[in-house]
């Protein structure tokens, strides 16, 4: 669902320079959209404001992050209720649990990366972590779906971090995503012998088929998205 003047899904709020949550959907009704917030470092809380607080957006095209700034102050919110879920609903709720708290962006991002170099899942992965006012943002490239899913697990749980967003890309989802891809070819896929992949590098063998150039095996391996570079040889 879409809000009005940009105001989407996904979205983070602001309240001055201070995040106030994310934007987790946009309920339309008569008096105007509602937006259905989840609170910045409080696990299970939400908070309900309107498109009409919204004073003005910026994108962060560095990091792909889109953030709204509130142009009336936090304590509007808080006004409304803070709310948990129950049932699938919004229920008040009284004695909202606070389970973080800010701390610096330089300080989150060096412990994170400390934590992914420690992992065994991780450590071999070529990962890189920013954090900006408590959102971790993961980019890069795993062996594993288990590694890509121990990383955001290791950003969710450090201090300091209220929201990740999980951009890596796995081995095993690129070679699952690979072999479909090359297939839409026939004469690619007649042509190739073995796949095989590490942290994003691809490299194809084929067949002595002379029906079928480097560069056309190259262009599909490049379209499947988080593939970075492509090798193809022939086998002899």
């Amino acid at each position: 669902m879409v809000g009005i003047d940009g105001v989407v899904p996904g979205g983070y709020v602001l309240a001055g320079d201070e995040p106030a949550g994310r934007i987790e959907s946009v309920l339309h009704a008569a008096s105007g959209d509602r937006l259905v917030i989840v609170r910045a470092f409080s696990r299970t809380n939400y908070l309900v404001g309107m498109a009409s607080d919204i004073g003005h957006s910026e994108h962060d095209a560095d990091m792909d992050l889109t953030w709204h700034r509130l142009a009336v102050p936090i304590e509007t919110l808080l006004a409304r209720g803070t709310f948990r879920r129950e049932m699938g609903r919004l229920v008040p709720d009284p004695h909202p649990h606070v389970w973080g708290a800010a701390r610096p962006d330089s300080v989150v991002e060096a412990d994170l990366r400390e934590d992914l170099k420690q992992d065994p899942l991780t450590r071999d992965g070529e990962l890189v972590v920013r954090v900006s006012r408590g959102v971790a943002v993961l980019e890069g490239w795993t062996g594993t779906v288990g590694g890509k899913v121990v990383a955001e697990r290791l950003a969710r749980t450090t201090p300091g971090v209220w929201d990740a967003v999980n951009r890596v890309a796995s081995d095993e989802e690129l070679i699952g995503a690979l072999g479909p891809q090359l297939r839409t070819d026939p004469l690619v896929a007649a042509a190739v012998g073995a796949v095989a992949i590490k942290l994003g590098r691809v490299r194809v063998s084929l067949l002595l088929v002379k029906e079928v150039s480097p560069g056309r095996v190259e262009a599909l391996c490049r379209a499947v998205p988080g593939v970075r570079d492509v090798i193809v040889d022939r086998q002899v």
